[in-house]
């Protein structure tokens, strides 16, 4: 069968939808309540799908999780990942989500943990919130077709100014929220993606115009959720779902970006506000919003921040009551709602009033006339263009139109009569004094679907422009109670038509739900009373033993969790390269930013370094296939070093397998391509190093990778200036040198790797300061930590032996200049520790160092004194080699140097002279060591290990050996890097050998 053109376009839609949707959140059909299970508001509970504390957050509202998270006791990661997951569950029973932003919420989780991290501070007072959005609301780079088969090809080039200010707030927009053709039915249900159901009985609509956000709240997909409000749009929803929703006055919330038929209709201003499971949470996102002065941008709203209003009174508020707005009368489960709230204010003190609705009527005629000024024809044009058939509701609501559209004058004469009802409904409030209205959000609790069609009790305070908020009463329609009332007699063809659908059965478990209505631009203490009747409401005393009635979910569709669970398969998504699909990914990830990152970074850096780097780190790996495989492999391989768990350890070797097919495929690219290397291309070669060195089973590898990266790194910079605009264009030049350094270091004097010195040359003046006594530099390095220029004398040294033509006397003499001018900054550091006044120049530049407690200094001092040893060590063991060097002459002021060293016997591949005396350089370096508040700082980083590695060789006595062992196993354990294990076994080695040696020698 052909489909028509409006139906390929909602199959794209559709598929945006099911691109999004991550399968590993997903259950079988099998494992889903049947058809006619209708109230699945608890099904999460009895479904394993989420874990018990993911269960736990979801059930918690948003200033609770905002009070972990400041805590630390909390993650944004998982705070979003417990709301995808639900919100995920709650799309495969209710349809409530036009499409989830799995990839974005993460990645903007991930940046929010990083900030804290890093700062000890929330971003902002939304921080971390999961946050769901009425489709029509503009996200930037998504279709925004407000339901309309003709716009289904509008991109937004930019977010709503509310959705800027929610992500400025902290806030994660995670999913974007269903809604009905034309946006004017109190219903949820379009030609694209079919009927949105009420969670409480999927038999019952949750509302409209922003339905899918009552089903949002009403089943716990997010915190906070976005809807707009022109009839009662949020606060049906609520009210049908059991959620708190409130409608601002006009002109307070930012409204530009909403997408709407209609723009330039003010009349009736159409509102956009929040719904929420609390009250506090409602407070909590205006105040978020109006403190950043949304004013400034869009001016034509009121600049009136939200006010902290002192907590409402029993005694010091009245409550008028409206029981009937005598047009329709309301469905028994509501009038009892009503009057068990009138009951239970009254009985705590608040003075409670009857209110006869005044000219409800009047209202509505004005009202209706001024909804589609033009005779709906904007809308019936869209709906032609989109040729999508027209829904019952839609034709019922343009009905309200009159025929002919309204002339300037007609439009004039409706705005001056609306503003006198305005000021005559203030005045009748004023004059009964009642300070706030009680009474239905809607006729009954939550309309069959497609049949909700009596506005006027939300749509009665649009017109004049009254705060109000929806709240649930605790009470939910029971059959047996709620019976039909018999004997009334209906006032009119409206009435009548309402009274007749009301049959009890049909309404099982509905949540009750009333509304408070405020005065104009009292939106502040409307939200404060409301805070106080909706408490005293729902106190679970004095209820008659009626209580928030649920049904249990039979276990048998119940998700189970099986063994195989750990692994779940890469789903591929079109829109991205990437994406974290399961629960152990976001893990390994979270370790990443939790612990790992704070081994491969120093923590003395620039306070900027770490965060932006970690926000680059998680977007690359949600976004980019080989940076995800290849920081992945990292994650699970330091996992595996520290727990030593074997699933680990296939995990890692499983996605370094991915990463080397997926780098390749990059590269190919890369060579058919005119453009240099991207960063996140170098990034994940760069983790493929990390992880080679790091991991337990591919050292070997790691050379290659290093090469890889340089070559990486020159091809970009010959693309493009030499620049370390970003943190992370640092972060890997550092990296890349601080890894050839270490692996043409790697054995004293043995190490066949090659530091590349046209890339050295290149990058050394970008990296260093201009002179090579300036060791501040070192303070705000994210990965050399010591001064580059001490790495590449120590790098000379061991070139002396590698390369007889470099023994010269001038290079010998300028490696010696070098090194004494290191050993005296030692000893300069060490006597500013010892006497803090010494005003001499250099001391005065070292002590700050020391001033600001720069961790890492001591870590210099200990690569001197193992540079300096090994310069003995190099020049004893190629003495006699060149007829023009001298016996060394030079020692530290004070610090007469030992005897020559023993010699090895073995010149191809050597050792370390071993010696029965301890060089000053040594007994210095365990001077440190045996300070643990030193080392307590630089043993849970990478830094430390090519020192011990050297004093490991010089070491000659158990006290000793024991000293270096236990500062190698410190670091081993505190940061599981990998490399340490090789060297402590050959260390092990080392001194077994020299054990057996001196025994045999009669030492």
């Amino acid at each position: 069968m052909v489909q028509a053109a409006w139906q390929l376009k909602a199959e794209k839609c559709r598929k945006v939808l099911q691109d999004s949707l991550n399968p590993a959140w997903l259950l079988p059909a099998s494992e889903l309540p049947p058809p006619d299970h209708l109230n699945v508001a608890d099904f999460p509970d009895k479904c394993t799908l989420l874990e018990p504390r993911e269960l736990e957050i979801t059930k918690k509202n948003g200033v609770d999780l905002l009070a972990e998270m400041a805590a630390g006791t909390l993650t944004a990661v998982e705070t979003t990942t417990a709301f995808l997951k639900r919100a995920h569950i709650g799309h495969q029973l209710l349809n409530f989500a036009t499409e989830f932003l799995v990839e974005d919420a993460l990645a903007r989780a991930v940046e929010l943990d990083a900030y804290y991290k890093s700062t000890g501070r929330l971003v902002g007072p939304l921080h971390g919130l999961p946050i769901s959005v009425k489709e029509h609301v503009a996200i930037k780079d998504h279709i925004c077709h407000s339901c309309y088969i003709a716009w289904t090809d509008n991109v937004a080039t930019e977010d709503a100014l509310l959705v800027k200010l929610l992500r400025n707030a902290g806030a994660v927009i995670h999913v974007r929220t269903n809604a009905p053709q034309s946006l004017m039915h109190i219903d949820c249900d379009n030609v694209i993606y079919g009927p949105t159901v009420n969670p409480h009985n999927r038999k019952l609509t949750p509302g409209g115009s922003s339905g899918g956000e009552g089903a949002s709240l009403g089943f716990r997909c997010a915190v906070l959720g976005v809807g707009t409000d022109i009839g009662g749009s949020v606060r049906v929803p609520a009210a049908f779902c059991g959620a708190y929703g409130l409608r601002t006055t006009a002109l307070r919330n930012p409204y530009k970006g909403v997408v709407l038929a209609g723009d330039g209709q003010e009349s009736i201003r159409c509102v956009i506000s929040p719904l929420a499971n609390s009250i506090a949470d409602i407070n909590l996102f205006q105040k978020a919003i109006l403190d950043q002065e949304p004013w400034e941008e869009e001016t034509s709203l009121v600049p009136l921040p939200w006010k902290q209003a002192p907590p409402a009174k029993v005694d010091g508020i009245t409550v008028g009551v409206i029981w009937d707005d005598g047009v329709v009368h309301p469905h028994p489960p509501v009038s009892r709602g009503l009057r068990r709230a009138v009951e239970k204010l009254k009985a705590a003190g608040v003075k409670v009033v009857d209110f006869e609705p005044y000219e409800h009527a009047r209202g509505w005629d004005i009202l209706a006339a001024l909804y589609f000024p033009d005779a709906a024809k904007l809308q019936k044009d869209i709906l032609a263009e989109g040729g999508e058939p027209v829904a019952p509701l839609t034709t019922w609501a343009f009905n309200y139109a009159r025929p002919e559209p309204l002339t300037v004058a007609e439009n004039w004469e409706l705005n001056v009569r609306r503003e006198a009802y305005r000021a005559d409904y203030h005045r009748v409030m004023k004059e009964r004094g009642v300070d706030f209205i009680l009474c239905p959000a809607y006729l009954g609790v939550a309309s069959e679907l497609a049949t909700g069609q009596y506005w006027l009790y939300t749509a009665i305070w649009n017109i004049l422009d009254q705060p109000c908020v929806a709240f649930p009463t605790g009470l939910k329609a029971e059959p047996s109670i709620d019976v039909v009332e018999a004997d009334y007699q209906p006032r009119s063809t409206d009435d009548e038509r309402e009274y007749k659908k009301y049959v009890p059965s049909k309404f099982t478990d509905a949540p009750i739900s009333l509304q408070l209505v405020g005065k104009h631009f009292r939106d502040e203490d409307t939200v404060a009373a409301a805070d106080l009747v909706s408490k005293i409401c729902t106190d679970a005393q004095g209820q008659d033993g009626i209580t928030f009635v649920t049904h249990d979910v039979d276990e048998a569709y119940c998700r189970t969790r099986s063994p195989g669970d750990f692994s779940t398969p890469m789903r591929q998504n079109p829109k991205m390269h990437s994406a974290i699909c399961s629960n152990d990914e976001i893990a390994l990830l979270q370790h990443y930013l939790d612990a790992f990152g704070t081994f491969v970074l120093l923590g003395t850096a620039h306070a900027a370094f770490r965060p932006e780097y970690l926000v680059c780190i998680a977007r690359f790996t949600l976004t980019y296939a080989p940076a995800k495989c290849a920081i992945l492999a990292c994650c699970a391989s330091n996992k595996y070093q520290l727990t030593k768990e074997e699933q680990f350890r296939k995990l890692s070797l499983k996605y370094y397998c991915q990463a080397v097919k997926e780098i390749n495929v990059a590269l190919t690219e890369l060579e058919n391509s005119r453009s240099g290397p991207n960063d996140a291309l170098v990034t994940a070669v760069v983790h493929m190093y990390i992880n080679a060195l790091w991991g337990p089973d591919l050292h070997d590898d790691a050379a290659n990778h290093v090469v890889g990266a340089v070559q990486l790194l020159k091809l970009r910079y010959a693309k493009s200036p030499l620049c370390m605009e970003q943190p992370m264009h640092r972060i890997n030049a550092e990296s890349v040198i601080y890894q050839s350094f270490l692996l043409s270091m790697e054995h004293p004097l043995h190490a066949p790797f090659e530091v590349d010195t046209a890339f050295l040359a290149q990058t050394q003046n970008v990296l260093s300061p201009p002179t090579f006594s300036d060791s501040s530099a070192a303070a705000n390095s994210p990965v050399l930590g010591v001064p580059l220029q001490l790495f590449c004398l120590i790098s000379d040294v061991m070139q002396l032996y590698k390369s007889p033509e470099l023994i010269s006397a001038d290079n010998f003499t300028r490696i010696k200049r070098e090194m004494v001018h290191w050993e005296h900054v030692a000893n300069t550091i060490e006597r500013a520790a010892l006497s803090p006044t010494d005003p001499t120049p250099v001391q005065e530049h070292l002590r700050c160092d020391i001033k600001h407690e720069y961790p890492h200094t001591n870590a210099m001092l200990l690569y001197i004194f193992a540079g300096s040893l090994l310069l003995d060590w190099v020049v004893e063991l190629i003495q006699g080699q060149s007829e023009d060097l001298e016996e060394p002459a030079w020692s530290p002021p004070g610090k007469p140097r030992t005897e020559p060293l023993l010699m090895s016997n073995t010149v191809s591949s050597p050792s370390p002279p071993s010696s029965l005396k301890t060089s000053w350089q040594l007994s210095r370096a365990l001077a440190i060591l045996r300070r643990p508040e030193i080392h307590e700082s630089w043993t849970l980083c990478h830094l430390g290990w090519w020192p011990m590695m050297i004093f490991g060789y010089a070491v000659n006595c158990d006290e000793d050996i024991a000293l270096v062992k236990h500062v190698l196993l410190c670091m081993r354990q505190r940061t599981g890097y990998g490399l340490l294990d090789r060297i402590l076994a050959e260390l092990e080695q080392l001194w077994a050998a020299r054990d057996t040696s001196w025994a045999l020698k009669g030492g």
